[in-house]
């Protein structure tokens, strides 16, 4: 009920308000004498003082319809409910109607079972009067005796149509009994029917309360969830940690136990050079690719022969046909970025270094401000030095393991590279007043397969930022 006031009170509120607007729109534009649709200026100010009144209408019943179910019943389905009692109220004569044709055929077969009776009493008598005149007229006793075996005869069939009469009249009073049932059962149905409308009136009321409470169960749920999925993502940070563990061990383990017991200087796999290239002359290319090989050439020099001070030797070997199908991979004027790899591991004192050529389209990886690790916090939380680090280590290690993935090749760094910008920042989260939400790993500049990747950490609150490692 209070809910029907309410929406009563908002509805005139809002023609008030709209009417007020309507009508101060139309002094507006009778006195800037405006012009719509080739109209004189009174005839406009007619024009939206009528089109006020229908935007008045139509919100009107646009609220009415949106908020009260049982309107838009009364409204749309009055003619099939009216339509739905006539049919009720017709079987219910027919019924009616019924009734009084069984009652009328029972008076019949009442009137009958007199008459059955009448005659069945005078056959009495005429049977008495036959055996009082068979004691005083014993010569016609034969004559009597005949007439009385038909007078019998006639009354078994009288007392066999009286009892067939009865189990008529009794199936009669049974049929009886079925309508009066029938037509108690539709009067109930009706009954319920109008109870069945209350209810739904008192359960569209109970429903908008429970609407209510069941947003707040929502609203406990959502936060749940959150909860939940800070969770995931600390066991995806465990997860990404351990394989980042598992790699160093790796590469570990392969750095100090040497093939031939010498301790190795080239790793399979590793970066001895890279440049990127746009080959614009087809001439230019092998030119091209031979420089980037003597850098590859002088790198593997340090790390096997460090001890040498020469760098003319040729010890990094390059299958020819191999840099031929490569030149024919890069000359179509794309610019691509090639990387000379060791093509197994050398130790220290290696003559022969073999290499591979490897190319990737320069391709934009990732745009400015575009963020590709996050970390949260719980507000509730005391955080310790331990946590700090944990956490920024985890982000920077998580941003390094998505950048190689996607496919930059070259330095990726936070800010300049200097570790005193990670020493800032984690100094300014644990000094900060306010715990983050969470801190983001963002691109700071638009970044290509070839790198460098340079990133930004940004400590968020509120959707605010509180301090980036800018600062």
């Amino acid at each position: 009920m209070t809910s029907a006031y309410i929406l009563v009170a908002a509805i005139l509120l809002l023609g008030g308000l709209i009417a007020a607007l309507g009508d101060r729109l139309g002094s507006k534009v009778g006195k800037a004498r405006l012009r719509l649709f080739n109209m004189r200026p009174r005839q406009t100010a007619t024009f939206i003082t009528v089109l006020t009144g229908t935007t008045i209408a139509a919100l009107t019943l646009g609220i009415l319809f949106a908020l009260s179910e049982s309107l838009r019943q009364g409204i749309f389905e009055l003619d099939e409910i009216k339509r739905r009692r006539r049919h009720l109220k017709a079987d219910l004569e027919q019924v009616r109607h019924q009734k009084n044709l069984v009652e009328q055929e029972l008076e019949k077969t009442r009137v009958k079972q007199g008459e059955v009776d009448r005659r069945l009493e005078e056959i009495n008598q005429k049977f008495q009067q036959a055996r009082a005149k068979l004691r005083t007229v014993s010569a016609q006793a034969n004559a009597l005796r005949a007439d009385v075996k038909s007078l019998l005869q006639e009354k078994q069939k009288l007392l066999q149509q009286r009892e067939q009469l009865k189990k008529q009249t009794t199936q009669l009073k049974v049929q009886i009994q079925q309508r009066d049932r029938q037509l108690a059962s539709q009067e109930q149905k009706i009954t319920q029917r109008d109870k069945i409308i209350k209810e739904k009136e008192k359960r569209l009321s109970q429903l908008e309360r429970q609407q209510s409470s069941l947003q707040a169960v929502i609203e406990k749920r959502d936060a749940d969830l959150r909860r939940l999925e800070i969770q995931r993502k600390k066991l995806e940070a465990i997860n990404l940690s351990l394989q980042l563990d598992a790699e160093n061990l790796e590469k570990y383990y392969q750095s100090y136990l040497g093939l031939r017991g010498s301790r190795i200087a080239l790793l399979r796999g590793q970066v001895l050079a890279f440049d990127t290239i746009r080959i614009v002359d087809p001439q230019t290319a092998i030119p091209t690719i031979e420089r980037l090989l003597q850098q590859a050439n002088r790198v593997a020099i340090e790390e096997t022969n460090p001890e040498k001070s020469e760098f003319k030797e040729m010890v990094v070997i390059y299958d020819r046909s191999k840099l031929q199908q490569l030149v024919k991979k890069i000359r179509d004027g794309r610019e691509y970025v090639v990387r000379i790899l060791s093509a197994g591991n050398y130790v220290q004192g290696e003559n022969r270094i073999q290499v591979n050529a490897d190319i990737e389209p320069n391709r934009q990886i990732f745009r400015k401000g575009q963020t590709i690790a996050t970390t949260s916090f719980d507000s509730a939380e005391t955080i310790s030095q331990q946590d700090i680090e944990q956490r920024v280590d985890w982000l920077v290690a998580a941003s390094h393991f998505r950048a190689r993935r996607t496919g930059i090749l070259g330095k990726i760094q936070v800010e300049d590279g200097s570790n005193i910008v990670l020493f800032n920042f984690m100094r300014n989260l644990k000094q900060s007043e306010e715990v983050p939400e969470k801190i983001r790993a963002v691109v700071l500049e638009t970044t290509y397969t070839a790198g460098p990747l340079k990133l930004r950490l940004i400590a968020v609150r509120n959707g605010e930022v509180i301090f980036s490692s800018e600062s």
